[in-house]
């Protein structure tokens, strides 16, 4: 080896791209038909994006070689990925599809194929090179992701012939291992899972049976598929707050928690952590109350729908709900009592006393309102006003922690209990 060779060695070892770059170009001037060359040229301009020093750099390497062959292809089909537009991107599969004519077994492009027909989506086809994937490479994370496709494609004979190939050469792997209690959950909600296929072809599109299969997928374990049937209900029904509310919960156990909140502008990260649940009746209470809302103004309804909200720690949502209440309903003092708790809670406590005085205005003895508000003013140290608060709520009935309360703010004004 020369000295450039020598230095173009290192600079790939090391990873360093601007090195070799720069070691190729030089190169390149003494034999600009030095086919390796080029080749790692214009894999370092594809990985950097520059496009139009690449598309160049492949136009002398098709005129060094005097046909393209599978690599050549290979790197147009990159080539014409960098632009993403779908008119690009469907001639970028042309090209790796014309390298795979040449070269059966190339797996880069197999797995690019697999990929672009992900995005599409367009099953039957990712189906056919994640297939040949697992067959040239056999890796477990392949036979699982062929066994997941095959779920969307209810392909049972090839869900089962993965799991067996993966118990087969795999079984002590952790990817095996983690694939083994879902396909065995799959296994056992199949005849609800048909069931549900069933209806939704009888019956078409409907929001309701795909939730149905949504959390049966989530169940189960297949969180992809779970996502794509909450987002396909949720396309159906926009405007419905308890669909919109699952799709979230859905996302955030398949890791998506960012998504939901940016998207959806509902946090659901403590999902995330277990994952967690709703209680069992939350999503149908919440059904029904929507369907009061719905073309109804119903100021009971949106209370009890922030009051639920509330419960789950999704303030910001609760505080629209009890502000609509409101809005319809001035009197209500249960939304107000949420507006107070919402506000006091960050740490709002203007806005947060201003409500609790309506309620107290509107029902003078209110016990939560006079509870709260009392130990509002004992918290940021207003003994003065806490005092006869506290008393109005203990003449209501005993309360032993409210009156070692009442009893602390009168030792704080040192004056003698009653």
């Amino acid at each position: 080896m020369d000295d450039n060779d020598k230095h173009l060695a290192k600079a790939q070892d090391a990873g360093d791209h601007d090195a070799v770059r720069e070691i190729c170009l030089r190169m390149l001037k003494k034999n600009p038909s030095d086919t390796g060359l080029l080749r790692i040229l214009a894999k370092i301009q594809l990985r950097s994006a520059e496009s139009e020093a690449c598309r160049n750099t492949l136009a002398l390497l098709e005129s060094a070689l005097g046909n393209p062959d599978a690599d050549l292809l290979e790197m147009r089909g990159d080539l014409a990925d960098l632009r993403q537009d779908p008119a690009s991107r469907e001639q970028a599969a042309l090209h790796w599809k014309t390298s795979l004519n040449l070269q059966p077994d190339r797996i880069s492009a197999v797995s690019k194929l697999a990929n672009y027909y992900r995005s599409l989506p367009s099953p039957a086809e990712e189906a056919v090179y994640i297939e040949q994937l697992a067959s040239l490479r056999g890796h477990p994370a392949e036979l699982i992701r062929l066994a997941r496709h095959a779920v969307r494609l209810r392909d049972w004979d090839t869900i089962i012939s993965c799991t067996a190939r993966l118990q087969q050469k795999f079984a002590n792997l952790k990817p095996a291992k983690l694939w083994q209690p879902v396909y065995d959950r799959l296994m056992r909600h199949s005849v609800a899972l048909k069931r549900l296929d069933n209806l939704l072809e009888e019956m078409g599109e409907s929001a309701e049976i795909l939730l149905d299969r949504a959390w049966l997928f989530d169940r189960i374990g297949l969180t992809e598929l779970a996502v794509d049937d909450a987002e396909q209900a949720y396309r159906i029904t926009p405007e419905s707050f308890a669909v919109k509310y699952q799709l979230a919960v859905i996302l955030a156990h398949a890791g998506m928690t960012a998504e939901a909140a940016n998207r959806l502008k509902i946090e659901v990260s403590k999902y995330a952590r277990r994952p967690l649940h709703p209680s069992l009746n939350f999503f149908s209470v919440l059904t029904e109350i929507e369907d009061r809302i719905a073309g109804n103004p119903d100021a009971k309804a949106h209370c009890e729908r922030a009051k639920m909200l509330l419960e789950i720690r999704q303030e910001e949502l609760a505080l629209d709900d009890a502000a609509a209440a409101v809005a319809i309903d001035p009197e209500l003092t249960g939304a107000h009592l949420i507006l107070a708790r919402v506000f006091a809670s960050r740490n709002k406590m203007v806005a947060a006393k201003a409500a609790y005085n309506r309620i107290l205005h509107l029902e003078e003895n209110h016990p939560a309102a006079l509870e709260e508000l009392g130990m509002l003013h004992m918290k940021l140290g207003d003994y003065t006003n806490a005092i006869p608060l506290l008393r109005r709520r203990l003449d209501l009935g005993h309360d032993t922690n409210l009156q070692v309360a009442y009893q602390k703010c009168f030792a704080s004004l040192q004056l003698p209990t009653r």
